[in-house]
């Protein structure tokens, strides 16, 4: 946490992140306040800079997208940049403060086709205490000292039938542990609409979670797993976390992002 503070510090002193957010927005056309986004600026320079969603992403096709942990909506942007037009996405996020700043940046965005969803995911329907981090740290499994708002939950197989969703070409989540329940807990024919997943673990092990429970789960279910990583973490905590891409994709058509 220190670490990331100092980062923030050194990065609004040099005014880094100014340049970086007014670079991405002239390159793409998008809209979005600095003060509204500067906290949130890491997550915009994943996606559009490192292109962190960008393997096994369906270019340029009309396509299906859920994005599960919407924080502010760059994600969603990325993909309503770069899919045909008749595609259809799917915003989901539980945290209030998040929500109104992802409902601002959609709103000024108006000419993408994004529909947004204050809710959280879940195993099934009902309410869970979020607990408070960064911006980009919200979670269901936080600390008991740590701020909590209580949200509404739905499980996937909820919200796909609920929007009559026949397919779902990506499904993209970065839910901070829920990622275990909602996946763990989803049916076959649900999951057997999902063409890829890409998500973010976290390892709960004291909840009994661990990322290769999700992998045995995917290619049970007819996945194919074409990324399976650890990723380094420089908070101080030993933190267990990284990232799945699993898809139904033949493995010779390779990545089409990049």
């Amino acid at each position: 946490m220190l670490l990331q503070k100092i980062d923030s510090l050194l990065r609004r002193l040099f005014l880094f992140d100014r340049y970086l957010l007014r670079k991405i927005c002239r390159e793409t056309g998008l809209r979005l306040d600095y003060h509204r986004n500067r906290d949130g600026l890491p997550v915009l320079e994943d996606i559009f800079i490192n292109r962190e969603y960008a393997d096994y992403f369906p270019i340029q096709t009309p396509a299906i997208v859920v994005d599960v942990g919407a924080h502010y909506g760059y994600f969603a942007l990325f993909a309503a940049l770069n899919l045909s037009e008749k595609s259809i996405i799917h915003s989901i996020e539980p945290s209030q403060e998040n929500f109104n700043k992802l409902k601002k940046n959609i709103e000024i965005n108006s000419q993408f086709p994004i529909q947004i969803h204050h809710t959280g995911l879940d195993a099934q329907a009902g309410e869970r205490l979020l607990y408070g981090g960064t911006s980009f740290n919200h979670s269901f499994y936080g600390q008991s000292h740590q701020v909590a708002q209580r949200v509404s939950t739905l499980s996937l197989r909820d919200f796909i039938e609920r929007e009559k969703l026949a397919r779902v070409d990506l499904l993209k989540l970065d839910c901070e542990g829920a990622e275990f329940p909602i996946l763990l807990h989803t049916d076959a024919e649900t999951l057997g609409r999902i063409q890829t997943i890409v998500l973010e673990f976290h390892d709960l092990p004291e909840k009994g979670y661990t990322s290769y429970q999700l992998v045995d789960h995917l290619r049970r279910h007819g996945f194919e797993i074409v990324r399976y990583q650890h990723d380094p973490d420089y908070s101080g905590r030993n933190l267990n976390f990284g990232k799945i891409i699993a898809t139904r994709w033949p493995a010779a058509l390779g990545p089409t992002g990049h």
